[in-house]
């Protein structure tokens, strides 16, 4: 297990973001997370060509953190184009992975209202906007 500063994880809203310790890239995490700060289960970084994978535990967490959090300027500037670009695609899916991290937290913001709907398969994850395109 490896834990991780404060200064390596954040949220928004209650959305978490971690910090790889390895690639050094800001992450979503879509896992959950105990009053102690553990995440279960266990976290792979979503980086190419980064092959982290471990046990992790947010140092300074609390439940209050879990629960607090505001959502920053540039993120709320990147709702509505996030919700253009997922409107845009042809088949109704998009991935994320070329998402800035503004991006991918309006995406997070947008998925926690319940306006985007998250689909798994053997191609990976992708989202779409509720209502969307079948």
């Amino acid at each position: 297990m490896i834990t991780l500063a404060k200064d390596q994880w954040s949220t928004f809203g209650r959305v978490v973001f971690i910090r790889c310790p390895e690639c050094k890239e800001k992450a979503r995490i879509d896992h959950s997370v105990d009053d102690f700060g553990n995440i279960s289960p266990s976290v792979v970084c979503p980086f190419e060509g980064c092959d982290f994978h471990d046990y992790v535990r947010l140092e300074g967490w609390t439940q209050r953190t879990k629960n607090v959090g505001k959502i920053p300027g540039d993120v709320l500037a990147k709702i509505p184009k996030v919700k253009e670009r997922l409107a845009a695609s042809a088949s109704g899916f998009v991935r994320v992975m070329k998402f800035s991290v503004p991006d991918r937290a309006a995406l997070a913001v947008l998925i926690e209202n319940g306006e985007v709907e998250i689909f798994d398969s053997a191609l990976g994850r992708a989202y779409r906007l509720v209502g969307g395109r079948s």
